[in-house]
């Protein structure tokens, strides 16, 4: 694979370390389509950010390799344009795509297999669901 021709050495792994969010900015049933406000939009930023506070790092590797080279809407935040991904298209409720590592790199896969990894994980993303609810009841009133 092109991972395996860039070699093992612990710099070149590091390159593809990291979490994304994918959303697809190009759906119609979007309270506010093709805006940065999108429900999918802030869950993705809010996501990102709870990420961030965990001292995570975007993986910024989706927008770099030729192979997989996709549209990066936030580099600071690891967010893409998922457009391209049918669980994105298809859904008729507002959905992103969470990546929260990879698994080709020795030292997330380490991080990964431990049970409190996901747990943490699960409550940020709880966070990040909470805060838009929040958002969209401010909207409301």
């Amino acid at each position: 694979s092109k991972l395996q021709k860039e070699g093992d050495s612990k710099s070149s792994w590091e390159n593809y370390e990291g979490f994304s969010v994918f959303y697809n900015p190009n759906k119609t049933n979007s309270k506010n389509p093709n805006s940065i406000n999108s429900i999918e939009a802030i869950l993705s930023r809010n996501i990102a950010e709870e990420m961030l506070k965990l001292n995570r790092k975007p993986n910024l590797s989706h927008a770099k390799l030729e192979s997989k080279k996709r549209k990066l809407l936030d580099d600071a935040l690891g967010i893409y344009d998922g457009s391209f991904l049918q669980v994105l298209k298809s859904q008729l409720i507002p959905t992103v795509l969470f990546e929260c590592g990879s698994i080709v790199s020795p030292h997330e896969e380490k991080v990964h297999s431990e049970s409190d990894f996901h747990k943490t994980i699960a409550e940020k993303i709880h966070s990040a669901v909470v805060r838009l609810k929040e958002k969209l009841k401010e909207e409301e009133n």
